[in-house]
């Protein structure tokens, strides 16, 4: 039996259980209940029931119909992946908001797990659903939880288990402590006695620590409540070390078995706790209802706080950065060599030269490596089925989008590579044109109080002059040793949020063939102040901003028509070069590799 017809059944047994407890509809969202974009296999329950492996996804089950939604990234993919028996949308038609309202039947009953679900979901569904009788019920037990571990043969995975580790507070700029005061002031703001903090990532920047329970996500699975005199932190107690458990006498903090949360809630009775409905699962509401605790929803306080970067986490992850593009320069140098090769093999050895140095933690994402058409799905994932083996002498075009997790910094880097010889104008034009809308958002300067939209449009301009576009955002907020993907601040098309000095973002702009190939080119970028000190008015005290890459690896110079280029784009093109030769080259003395790293970074004239 082979994957399809095995989630095809998957499905069927769910439906049966829909009957069997009169539910009209399940909706079953891709995320648990640590609010995280990566899930450890054990609740990949999408996955699961209907092969779909994307990072984003919602399901609608039906007795008669399953249906998937995500977005435009994943249409290839869910077609590709899914069994006959799910119907799937990309938003471009149907959206899940539209499916619901035209679907669900009068007096329906809906099940939802309450684990899984937001606060902030539950109530836009509660809405949607308002009018014609329909009811949502919140089930504690997710029905695909007991048929995965009553399958027969190869049953759930178990929840992941590994030892925490401290950062060095030289690379933080502030210890736990301090960002522990910040958010009660911030709670104290609020009238708040407390804050339930069940998002991963937010643990893990708030008290410095970091962990491997999630796959390409730095954290460890806990929940966090901080009130004004005290905190808990709730883990699994055999993660607990010596060390760690002076760390947190040391900041007061006092831990608890995760099982321990209900015991907590009630002995928090008349008191009010600020909770970010976006990521507090709405079992958590359902407690507070349980014992009289009082909610206020407000998103995180310290969002903003994490995403502008100190003086030493900006030091940290340029260091990071220099271990990656020796890692890449090296990677790429051994591509140069190879006269036939696959992307799987692509994806291990880039990995091997990643793991070579000590701080190395592991992918921040799963390796993307597509030759050909495989470049043109944007989230291809490459595997025994797909994987594609391609001839130097072919000439192939490569779509190379990887990163890894330092202990002083994340990186994310994307490099459209030529393996062999291309001589096709069309693909040279495309690429050119990605490049100029890349290096467009590199060097823009900006007025404070521009938001990601403004700056999206901005790179998106070379490409729209052509008649080209690409169907995913420009940037997305990176963390500190942390989430590849840190929100809330972005740059993309819907961004309203105000970027700031010392946000870290990504600077992707594409162009996507289907059917014949994908181009992409991505560095990390850095928000700063630009000093204008020399030309500064008396009467002009307006702040200005710019970015600073942050990427140090080259970008191939072999594709570029030079037609689609003005001055000012060879010459950033030019000093990002000079710069990455500056910062490399000290670290080769392979004549091989540093023979490479100077033809790599060549001028272009």
């Amino acid at each position: 039996m082979n994957d399809k017809e095995q989630t095809k059944i998957r499905i069927e047994q769910l439906q049966q259980w829909l009957r069997q407890e009169n539910f009209d509809f399940f909706l079953l969202p891709r995320s648990d209940r640590y609010g995280q974009e990566f899930l450890p296999s054990c609740n990949e329950r999408i996955a699961w029931l209907t092969g779909f492996t994307g990072s984003s996804g919602f399901v609608v089950i039906s007795p008669s119909a399953c249906v998937l939604f995500s977005d435009k990234r994943y249409s290839i993919q869910m077609g590709a992946q899914t069994p006959d028996n799910v119907t799937f949308h990309d938003g471009a038609q149907m959206t899940l908001e539209q499916y619901l309202q035209e679907t669900v039947t009068q007096n329906a009953r809906i099940g939802f797990p309450q684990w899984q679900l937001s606060i902030q979901l539950q109530q836009k569904f509660a809405d949607i659903i308002s009018g014609n009788g329909a009811t949502l019920h919140a089930i504690l037990q997710n029905p695909i939880d007991l048929f995965w571990h009553n399958q027969s043969g190869q049953g759930r995975p178990a929840m992941p288990l590994s030892l925490p580790h401290l950062l060095d507070e030289n690379d933080c700029g502030l210890d736990a402590s301090a960002k522990l005061t910040l958010l009660r002031q911030r709670l104290k703001q609020h009238n708040c006695d407390g804050n339930v903090i069940s998002d991963l990532s937010m643990i893990a920047w708030l008290l410095n620590l970091r962990g491997s329970d999630i796959p390409y996500a730095p954290v460890n699975i806990a929940m966090l409540l901080v009130r004004q005199d005290d905190a808990h932190l709730l883990m699994n107690p055999r993660k607990i070390t010596p060390l760690l458990t002076q760390y947190f006498a040391t900041h007061k903090i006092t831990l608890h078995d995760l099982s321990n949360l209900n015991s907590f809630i009630e002995k928090s009775s008349g008191e009010t706790y600020l909770l970010d409905e976006q990521k507090t699962p709405y079992h958590v509401q359902l407690l507070f209802d349980q014992y009289q605790v009082k909610s206020l929803y407000h998103p995180q306080p310290l969002l903003r706080q994490r995403a502008i970067k100190n003086k030493a986490e900006i030091a940290a992850i340029k260091n990071a950065h220099i271990i990656d593009g020796v890692a890449m320069v090296r990677f790429l140098h051994w591509l140069e060599q190879q006269s036939e090769t696959s992307e799987l093999l692509i994806a291990e050895k880039l990995e091997q030269f990643r793991c070579q140095h000590d701080f190395y933690r592991g992918a921040s994402f799963g390796t993307i490596a597509g030759f050909a058409e495989h470049g043109a799905i944007i989230h291809y994932r490459a595997t025994p089925q797909s994987n594609q083996y391609c001839k130097q002498q072919d000439g192939n075009l490569l779509l190379l989008d990887s990163g890894g997790h330092y202990l002083n910094g994340t990186t994310d880097i994307t490099r459209t590579i030529p393996y062999g010889i291309i001589n096709n104008q069309q693909i040279k034009a495309d690429y050119t044109l990605v490049l100029k809308a890349h290096i467009s958002l590199a060097k823009q300067v900006f007025p404070h109080g521009t938001n990601g939209a403004q700056l999206d449009a901005l790179c998106r301009a070379p490409l729209w002059n052509y008649q080209r576009n690409y169907p995913h955002g420009t940037g997305h907020g990176v963390g500190m040793y942390a989430d590849i993907h840190e929100g809330p601040y972005h740059i993309s098309p819907n961004a309203d949020k105000v970027i700031e000095a010392g946000m870290l973002f990504s600077n992707e702009p594409g162009l996507y063939r289907t059917g014949k190939y994908g181009i992409r080119i991505e560095n990390l970028i850095i928000t700063q102040v630009l000093d204008l000190q020399p030309l500064k008015l008396p009467d002009n005290n307006e702040t200005w901003l710019k970015f600073d890459t942050v990427t140090l690896c080259p970008i191939n110079i072999d594709l570029i028509d030079k037609n689609y280029l003005n001055h000012d784009d060879i010459e950033w093109l030019n000093d990002y070069h000079q710069t990455i030769w500056q910062q490399l080259s000290p670290y080769f003395t392979d004549d091989g590799l540093r023979q490479y790293l100077h033809h790599a970074t060549r001028k272009l004239i």
